[in-house]
């Protein structure tokens, strides 16, 4: 899709896509995948501390645990509280989901696999913004073109988040 509708060239997206393919872990354990789970996209009950739903399926498909993992992780779904603290989806810390992530499965989380599902996140996110989102908007083609434009500068914050995740892996 990035080749299909980037607008401007970004040379980091290049540098992304071969960091990439030389990092593509493989997996023998495949599950369903929501895609997009963050929030927003499921209902809790604050007083029981329990999710009841999980929303909007469209990117859902197989493939490795990590990825989905990945996505809540990224800090655009984050909130930092008054102690400064960065929480994720304004729940808990990243190391805490983590825990009770691997708690709750039984799977053990691999770092050199959830960075690469990490860096993949903040690519797609750029591709939808930088790319898919603001040529729909230029085109006219969506009735939430204006919207689109304006979340075109989002983009530009997963560009750095590349760019920090592929840094600390060095």
């Amino acid at each position: 899709m990035w080749k299909e509708d980037r607008i401007d060239d970004f040379p980091l997206m290049a540098l992304a896509e071969r960091w990439l393919r030389a990092r593509l872990p493989g997996t023998d354990d495949l599950v369903l995948l929501h895609g997009d789970y963050r929030t927003g996209n499921f209902l809790f009950d604050p007083s029981s501390g329990e999710f009841t739903a999980i929303l909007d399926w469209e990117l859902a498909h197989i493939g490795d645990f990590h990825e989905d993992l990945a996505w809540i992780l990224h800090r655009l779904f984050s909130a930092v509280g008054a102690d400064g603290t960065t929480r994720v989806c304004n729940l808990m810390t990243r190391e805490e989901l983590i825990e009770q992530y691997c708690a709750a499965t039984g799977r053990v989380v691999d770092a050199p696999t959830l960075r690469f599902y990490e860096v993949l996140s903040a690519y797609k996110l750029a591709v939808i913004n930088l790319g898919t989102g603001y040529s729909s908007a230029l085109r006219g083609t969506n009735h939430q073109d204006v919207l689109l434009a304006w979340l075109t500068q989002v983009g530009h914050t997963f560009l750095a988040e590349i760019a920090r995740l592929i840094e600390e892996d060095h």
